[in-house]
């Protein structure tokens, strides 16, 4: 189904343009290619979404000698390949510098519009393996040009490329304690910014979970040895705390099960580490 959408850019006026989260070109229909014979072309096609506020930027150029003409207009009809029972929705888009668009006459159209059912048939967040299509089309005085791009929104699950831990630690006698870190190294094909958790099972001898799992690692740069958090750098994909063994530990094998979770749910393969806790009394390392 199409539904004929001529956006009036006066609806989007004082809206901020943001700094988008960028799509990922896949397939045969490269931006930049022309998409006609002789001088004409569509030289560019540009597309992002904001998972966060909900907004897709769509964005193309055409060359404007076309007979000498400049082009009339640029209207962009966007679907998702990986669910046509959605439906395509048309946009007009402006080179007006409103709306959207950031330079007036610049020759490159652009729209800002908002992401829900009401205007866009394939809502974006609602599907996880998502593809975009952007089907141009420049108008001008006695000809057509049409030129496509496809983008990958898929949503992919988070993983878990390393984690930095002691095999050992030791139970002290008396009152002291062992203490070392955690380190997850994470990734997101989707961007780091969209895994919410990273967590620890830490699992006993006896099979059971220790208090407090899960065990939340941070990616947040602050650090507090008393609550045992710790984390050197914010945002770089290394989610760390400290662990601490004491007199109260379990001597023996500890599985050690991590995991990463997604602000969309999907959770990571597991990375199983084992940690050995020796009673260092009992082993006569000392006191």
């Amino acid at each position: 189904m199409m539904r004929n959408k001529l956006i009036n850019p006066s609806y989007f006026a004082g809206l901020i343009v943001l700094v988008l989260t960028g799509g990922l070109w896949i397939g045969c229909d490269q931006p930049g290619v022309p998409a006609a014979t002789g001088e004409a072309a569509i030289n560019r096609i540009d597309f992002n979404y904001n998972k966060w506020d909900r907004t897709a930027y769509l964005a193309a150029a055409a060359t404007d000698d076309l007979n000498g003409n400049p082009v009339d207009s640029i209207m962009v009809q966007i679907s998702s390949p990986t669910a046509p029972h959605l439906g395509a929705d048309l946009f007009a888009l402006n080179d007006s510098g409103a709306a959207g668009d950031i330079l007036p006459e610049d020759n490159i159209h652009a729209l800002i519009v908002s992401v829900d059912s009401t205007t866009l048939a394939a809502a974006f967040d609602s599907i996880s393996q998502l593809i975009i299509k952007l089907e141009v089309h420049a108008f001008f005085p006695a000809d057509t040009i049409i030129d496509s791009a496809r983008y990958d929104l898929s949503n992919y699950r988070p993983r878990i490329l390393d984690v930095s831990m002691p095999l050992v630690m030791y139970i002290p006698c008396g009152s002291g304690y062992d203490l070392d870190t955690l380190v997850v190294s994470a990734a997101d094909s989707n961007g780091l910014d969209d895994i919410q958790i990273c967590y620890l099972n830490f699992e006993k001898p006896d099979g059971s979970l220790s208090n407090g799992s899960p065990i939340s690692l941070y990616d947040d740069g602050r650090s507090d040895p008393g609550y045992l958090i710790w984390d050197e750098l914010a945002s770089d994909g290394q989610f760390s705390r400290l662990i601490l063994i004491d007199a109260n530990s379990d001597e023996g094998v500890h599985q050690c099960h991590y995991y990463l979770r997604d602000y969309s749910g999907l959770i990571s393969d597991e990375y199983l580490l084992e940690l050995v806790v020796l009673d260092t009394c009992s082993t006569g390392r000392g006191q």
